[in-house]
């Protein structure tokens, strides 16, 4: 894939409920992956998935805003799913795609 624009697609969505429950996700198509260096190295992938669903903590004010999104300590859980094509031939010894499940909380102040 040398010279020319990169054609892809995106598709985006984000969900609140009672202020509290987030919901969010994206499907992506031959994208860059989200760091810089996927970039620099003209990386792409044929598929990207993320789902996630977050509780937003803190009506007391001590522990964030539940809110603000910039200040809100949150629990969630995230699922990440991406699949590795001919470009991607560094990344063979991983297998065809990669999935991870991840449970997080963040503390914000």
């Amino acid at each position: 894939a040398e010279g020319g624009t990169r054609k892809f697609w995106k598709f985006l969505w984000k969900s609140e409920f009672n202020r509290k429950h987030v919901f969010e996700g994206f499907f992506m198509k031959d994208a860059f992956g989200p760091y810089d260096f996927y970039r620099d190295f003209n990386l792409t992938f044929p598929e990207q998935a993320k789902l996630e669903y977050s509780i937003r903590l803190g009506a007391t004010g001590q522990i964030g805003s539940v809110t603000d999104e910039d200040r809100a300590t949150r629990i969630g859980i995230r699922a990440l799913y991406r699949s590795y094509g001919e470009e991607n031939s560094e990344f063979e010894t991983l297998g065809d795609y990669e999935f991870s499940t991840n449970f997080y909380f963040t503390y914000q102040f």
